[in-house]
């Protein structure tokens, strides 16, 4: 790490949220920029996507245009070892093809919930909308100092259309958050409920 002196903004924003995240109760999750085509087709994200010029294989052959491909078989791993409850989250870049020589590069804080929380009376229950706002407004707040609203607006067609918001800063749209669809969970081998949010850092 470059001294605290010399750290770009953005670097110093993304350690204060993976701070904030992992003081939330989320476990970071580091995956491959690299993917397949299929993989982004399975999880209904852009296949628009920039690929490498030597992949070391198929399944690493278009740098990623969303996190929630990695992310989602990361949550789909740890349930098929067992786990009862999967919180994670992921910093990290994206990358889409632009008429310049280099792909626009957005840096993006993804957030994976599934499997039951411990309810308030002793019952487990499954993760909801509102334990995705709930992670979001405790980062942003420990971060910024600033507490999001959710509102309708447009969502990713992987996203349930009616358990789903667009995530809002100050009446400025920053991401999602919301209950992945049924049928995109199931394509993604993923058990029960799963809860998504992504903020444009």
């Amino acid at each position: 790490h470059p001294s605290e002196a010399g750290t770009p903004g953005l670097l110093k924003t993304v350690d204060a949220l993976r701070n904030a995240a992992v003081s939330t109760g989320l476990f970071e999750a580091i995956n491959y920029g690299f993917l397949s085509t299929e993989e982004l087709r399975k999880a209904r994200v852009s296949t628009d996507a920039v690929p490498l010029a030597n992949p070391l294989s198929e399944e690493r052959a278009v740098m990623r245009t969303s996190l929630m491909p990695g992310l989602t078989e990361a949550a789909a791993r740890a349930q098929r070892h067992g786990a009862q409850e999967v919180r994670l989250f992921e910093i990290a870049r994206t990358f889409v093809p632009s008429d310049d020589v280099l792909p626009v590069e957005e840096t993006t804080l993804a957030i994976a919930l599934a499997g039951d929380r411990a309810g308030w009376i002793g019952g487990e229950q499954p993760f909801d909308l509102y334990d995705g706002k709930g992670a979001i407004q405790a980062i942003l707040d420990a971060v910024f100092g600033r507490v999001p609203t959710l509102a309708p607006g447009n969502l990713p067609p992987f996203m349930h259309p009616k358990r789903s918001a667009a995530v809002l800063l100050e009446s400025s749209p920053i991401g999602f958050v919301g209950e992945i669809h049924p049928d995109v969970a199931d394509d993604l081998e993923l058990v029960g409920r799963v809860v998504y949010a992504e903020l444009d850092v």
